[in-house]
């Protein structure tokens, strides 16, 4: 049995596991997050939610625009289109 303490904060934590959704295509390139059922899904509180949110944002892994729900984006890394060839 693992008794460890996790040292990472809540935010950390719903960064890193948002991520890997994101990556894993749990949530599409284009999907609109609904904040009250990523917060039931993961078991944050919206702030530390929103704290999450405007890492990925940083990372470029979703937009959030002001009066909507934040929308995955693609990121460059895992484009599914090959690069173009001059």
């Amino acid at each position: 049995m693992d008794l460890k303490i996790l040292t990472q904060s809540i935010q950390t934590q719903a960064v890193r596991n948002l991520r890997e959704a994101i990556i894993s295509r749990v949530f599409q390139p284009g999907d609109r997050l609904i904040e009250a059922d990523i917060c039931a899904r993961l078991g944050v509180s919206r702030p530390s939610l929103r704290e999450a949110l405007r890492s990925l944002e940083a990372d470029r892994l979703l937009i959030i625009v002001p009066s909507t729900r934040p929308i995955t984006s693609l990121p460059p890394m895992i484009s599914s289109s090959p690069p173009l060839m001059a």
